[in-house]
């Protein structure tokens, strides 16, 4: 008997018992065990103590998956934010509090740090901590919310994505959801791809996904079909599916949006025409709309990083993006104050009739011919 067998058959009993707990099939609870399994003992652990490591982080994971009621769902991605700290505006408000306090008692530290540890702003190493002053001040004192008193106000990374979903398995019809992960580092779906993965339900009528960075791995299953996803996208946001130029008022100016949903965002068929990594976190990517003709003007829009890596010069596809408007600056080479229509790219879906290699002919040709 080799020692994969023996594994197998030191962990099948558990294996079997969370399969018939939760419904997932043994085969694939044993290939996340293995997973783990291999990663501990790629440390430095022995056979024997990387099973007994990774079924119990297995068995914990499950735990989690049924205290979170949690269900498999399939579908596809069509967009995603940027990641953002959810407490960082909460943590500013905090900040004016505590230094309205200090100006109030004295800045030196000795004058004012007692009483502000007293009125609970902030705890004995500086920390700010949500108290009674923020709820009076930016909560209305509403009295639903003194559970918060005390807290700190850690780093809590959140994105929101949108995609459309079903429970795996099943042949119910694709529905429109608006996705919350938690911790979502790593959380970089590409959007023509079908995943499986486990998510919170919310909410009865408005449909929200909540992912959890422990238990909601995306497996990726195939590809989704292009028509599907602009039949789809069409009959949920007709009303948004409009060239880029009718996204911008330039003589207010103004970014009009759709709507709905929320994020309120439009849809439309376009070109990479170029981009450039910035530096911050984010890549300028230019856009033409695809159907626009020779006079299109190209807008230059915002996508992080973590997305922008599968953009090329010359991609056609379905460019999901929330508009606004800047003003130009002169050390840019722009007229100065001049508005500027600009916007997040929240997704771009390639379509697969056009192959890179087609796409990058398409470019020269209108290069050469214009």
């Amino acid at each position: 008997m080799s020692m994969n067998d023996e594994i197998r058959e030191m962990i099948s009993p558990a294996v079997e018992k969370l399969s018939n707990e939760t419904g997932d099939d043994a085969d694939m609870i044993f290939n996340e065990f293995e997973s783990l399994f291999d990663e501990y003992v790629a440390v430095g652990l022995s056979d024997e103590d990387s099973a007994k490591t990774a079924i119990g982080k297995v068995k914990s994971s499950y735990r989690n998956i049924k205290r979170l009621n949690l269900k498999m769902m399939e579908g596809c991605f069509i967009g995603s934010t940027e990641s953002k700290d959810a407490n960082d505006y909460n943590r500013k408000q905090c900040k004016t509090l505590l230094d309205e306090f200090i100006e109030a008692n004295g800045g030196e530290e000795s004058n004012w740090k007692p009483s502000a540890l007293k009125a609970g702003l902030i705890d004995v190493s500086g920390n700010l901590l949500y108290s009674q002053a923020y709820i009076n001040e930016y909560r209305n004192g509403n009295d639903n919310l003194k559970w918060m008193i005390g807290k700190k106000l850690d780093i809590n990374m959140r994105k929101t994505a949108y995609g459309m979903f079903r429970e795996y398995g099943t042949e119910d019809e694709y529905v429109f959801y608006t996705c919350y992960i938690n911790d979502p580092d790593g959380f970089v779906p590409e959007f023509n791809k079908i995943y499986k993965f486990r998510a919170a339900i919310k909410g009865k009528d408005v449909k929200n996904l909540t992912l959890y960075k422990s238990v909601s791995k995306l497996t990726e299953m195939s590809t989704f079909d292009m028509e599907f996803i602009e039949n789809f996208l069409n009959e949920q946001f007709g009303d948004n599916i409009k060239n880029i130029e009718d996204a911008y008022d330039l003589d207010v100016p103004m970014a009009i949006n759709p709507e709905k949903p929320n994020p309120r965002f439009w849809i439309t068929n376009a070109i990479v025409k170029s981009f450039a990594t910035t530096g911050y976190g984010f890549t300028d990517i230019a856009v033409i709309d695809q159907f626009g003709g020779i006079d299109t003007d190209d807008v230059v829009m915002k996508m992080p990083d973590e997305y922008a890596g599968n953009i090329h010069e010359g991609m056609i596809g379905l460019l999901v993006f929330s508009p606004f408007v800047r003003r130009g600056k002169e050390s840019k080479g722009e007229v100065e104050g001049e508005a500027i229509p600009s916007g997040n790219i929240l997704g771009f879906i390639p379509d697969p009739k056009f192959s890179p290699e087609f796409t990058m002919e398409i470019e020269e040709d209108y290069q050469e011919e214009y």
